[in-house]
Protein backbone atom coordinates (compact mmCIF):
# COMPACT_ATOMS: atom_id res chain seq x y z
CA UNK A 1 0.00 0.00 0.00
CA UNK A 2 0.81 3.39 -1.03
CA UNK A 3 1.08 6.57 1.28
CA UNK A 4 1.51 9.81 -0.24
CA UNK A 5 2.70 12.74 1.44
CA UNK A 6 0.43 15.40 2.69
CA UNK A 7 2.04 18.44 2.96
CA UNK A 8 -1.24 20.39 4.15
CA UNK A 9 -1.17 17.57 6.91
CA UNK A 10 -1.11 18.59 10.97
CA UNK A 11 2.13 17.24 12.09
CA UNK A 12 0.91 15.81 15.70
CA UNK A 13 -1.50 13.44 13.22
CA UNK A 14 1.73 12.67 10.71
CA UNK A 15 3.62 11.83 14.00
CA UNK A 16 0.48 9.52 15.35
CA UNK A 17 0.18 8.09 12.21
CA UNK A 18 -0.47 4.30 13.01
CA UNK A 19 -1.83 2.73 9.63
CA UNK A 20 0.87 1.09 7.26
CA UNK A 21 3.79 2.40 9.03
CA UNK A 22 7.14 1.00 10.52
CA UNK A 23 6.08 1.67 14.57
CA UNK A 24 2.98 -0.28 13.57
CA UNK A 25 5.28 -3.14 12.19
CA UNK A 26 7.82 -2.85 15.51
CA UNK A 27 5.03 -2.64 18.25
CA UNK A 28 3.07 -5.14 16.90
CA UNK A 29 6.25 -7.59 16.73
CA UNK A 30 7.17 -10.06 19.70
CA UNK A 31 10.85 -9.51 19.91
CA UNK A 32 10.11 -5.72 20.49
CA UNK A 33 8.93 -6.36 23.79
CA UNK A 34 10.84 -9.23 24.90
CA UNK A 35 13.72 -7.47 24.33
CA UNK A 36 12.35 -4.45 26.17
CA UNK A 37 10.89 -6.66 29.29
CA UNK A 38 14.95 -8.65 28.97
CA UNK A 39 16.44 -4.84 29.61
CA UNK A 40 13.76 -3.69 32.01
CA UNK A 41 13.74 -6.60 34.38
CA UNK A 42 17.32 -6.25 34.27
CA UNK A 43 18.31 -2.93 34.85
CA UNK A 44 15.29 -3.68 38.41
CA UNK A 45 17.26 -6.43 39.08
CA UNK A 46 20.26 -4.53 39.16
CA UNK A 47 19.03 -1.35 40.62
CA UNK A 48 16.98 -3.35 43.56
CA UNK A 49 20.60 -5.08 43.92
CA UNK A 50 18.82 -8.41 44.18
CA UNK A 51 21.91 -9.44 41.55
CA UNK A 52 25.12 -8.41 41.65
CA UNK A 53 27.70 -7.36 38.93
CA UNK A 54 31.22 -9.01 39.27
CA UNK A 55 33.67 -6.12 40.52
CA UNK A 56 36.09 -5.97 37.86
CA UNK A 57 32.64 -4.50 35.19
CA UNK A 58 32.02 -1.68 37.47
CA UNK A 59 35.29 -0.69 37.52
CA UNK A 60 35.83 -1.13 33.89
CA UNK A 61 36.46 2.11 31.88
CA UNK A 62 34.71 1.15 28.89
CA UNK A 63 34.61 3.87 26.56
CA UNK A 64 37.88 4.16 25.56
CA UNK A 65 37.26 0.68 24.30
CA UNK A 66 34.36 1.35 22.54
CA UNK A 67 35.12 4.57 20.80
CA UNK A 68 36.55 3.38 17.54
CA UNK A 69 33.86 0.44 17.15
CA UNK A 70 31.21 3.21 17.62
CA UNK A 71 32.60 5.60 15.17
CA UNK A 72 32.98 3.31 12.45
CA UNK A 73 29.33 2.16 13.02
CA UNK A 74 28.09 5.37 13.37
CA UNK A 75 30.44 6.44 9.80
CA UNK A 76 28.77 3.51 8.51
CA UNK A 77 25.00 4.55 8.97
CA UNK A 78 25.39 7.82 8.01
CA UNK A 79 27.28 6.71 4.95
CA UNK A 80 24.90 3.92 4.13
CA UNK A 81 21.95 6.38 4.64
CA UNK A 82 23.12 8.89 2.40
CA UNK A 83 24.01 6.06 -0.11
CA UNK A 84 19.99 4.63 0.67
CA UNK A 85 18.47 7.87 0.23
CA UNK A 86 20.55 8.95 -3.17
CA UNK A 87 19.38 5.73 -4.54
CA UNK A 88 15.49 6.50 -3.41
CA UNK A 89 15.66 9.94 -5.31
CA UNK A 90 16.90 8.74 -8.29
CA UNK A 91 14.40 5.67 -8.56
CA UNK A 92 11.51 8.41 -7.29
CA UNK A 93 12.23 10.50 -10.28
CA UNK A 94 12.75 7.78 -12.69
CA UNK A 95 9.45 6.63 -11.09
CA UNK A 96 7.94 10.46 -11.59
CA UNK A 97 9.12 10.48 -15.35
CA UNK A 98 7.28 7.43 -16.14
CA UNK A 99 4.14 8.68 -14.27
CA UNK A 100 4.25 11.46 -16.44
CA UNK A 101 4.81 9.83 -19.96
CA UNK A 102 2.06 7.32 -18.93
CA UNK A 103 -0.18 10.23 -18.24
CA UNK A 104 0.64 12.06 -21.10
CA UNK A 105 0.59 8.68 -23.20
CA UNK A 106 -3.33 8.58 -22.22
CA UNK A 107 -4.01 12.05 -22.42
CA UNK A 108 -3.18 11.59 -26.33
Amino acid sequence: MVLYYKGNESVLRSIFRWHATLTREVLSDYEFWLILGIGVSLTILLDLEIIHLPTGVLELEITPMLAPVLSVATFSAVFYNGQCFSRYMALYNDCMKVDTNVKLLVAE
